[in-house]
């Protein structure tokens, strides 16, 4: 049996960005409203991926916006705007200036009153 494509590009709910599949399930976790369990979880793969990758590597950009604007939800403005810090920080140099990752994180940054965009 033959499936056909599905109608129409693949839509990215706002609150996340797209990620890696490690990010997967947080994200999923994260867009349901299950935000302890969703922290726990990009909080782990951020580990792991730090100690794979160092702390500075570009592929924890989209983990650190996700997991700023999870902080952002839950109050913590101060947490998500070194989250946001982080990101930009890991990708300045490392991508072009309209990555769309790169883009996301200047975003968070502006949202959060942040001056460094």
């Amino acid at each position: 049996m033959r499936r056909g494509k599905a109608a129409g590009p693949r839509r990215l709910v706002p609150e996340t960005v797209q990620t890696s599949g490690m990010d997967c399930g947080p994200a999923a976790l994260h867009r349901v409203g299950r935000l302890d369990e969703s922290d726990a979880a990009y909080r782990q793969g951020l580990t792991i991926r730090e100690r794979l990758q160092g702390s500075g590597h570009p592929e924890l950009a989209p983990t650190l916006v996700n997991l700023s604007r999870l902080c952002e939800q839950r109050g913590d403005d101060e947490q998500a705007l070194e989250l946001a810090r982080r990101a930009v920080h890991n990708l300045d140099g490392a991508v072009t200036d309209d990555h769309p990752i790169l883009r996301a994180a200047r975003e968070r940054l502006a949202e959060l009153g942040g001056n460094e965009v």
